[in-house]
């Protein structure tokens, strides 16, 4: 197992592009979210997502978040009516959580099965 330890509150280009490359290459990651810490990898790698539940010992029937950093992102992946949106628009930027409708082009593994 590979470590690096990043100090989040003065994260440099390098730090950003080392957890990248980690991500890039199928690894997993562990970071700090507002109240626990999160374990995450690539949304689009399905033997990292894999990974995940296993280290979590997850339930199969139980899905897993998907990260987005953009409107541009978030609409690429999931499915947003004009309602759905309007509202996200009141929250965002900042953190929000909300369930959406897969436009399947996410490894299904993300939800195994539940519907898209």
């Amino acid at each position: 197992m590979e470590k690096i330890k990043i100090n989040f509150k003065d994260t440099s280009k390098k730090d950003i592009e080392q957890i990248a490359d980690f991500l890039k290459k199928g690894k997993t990651i562990a970071y700090p979210t507002d109240t626990v810490y999160g374990l995450g990898c690539l949304a689009t790698n399905k033997k990292a997502i894999k990974k995940v539940f296993q280290i979590k010992k997850r339930d199969k029937s139980k899905a897993l978040l998907v990260l987005v950093k953009s409107w541009c992102m978030l609409k690429k992946y999931f499915k947003v009516s004009a309602g759905e949106e309007r509202i996200l628009r009141s929250f965002w930027p900042g953190p929000v959580s909300v369930l959406l409708r897969s436009k399947g082009l996410l490894p299904k593994e993300l939800a195994p099965g539940k519907a898209k």
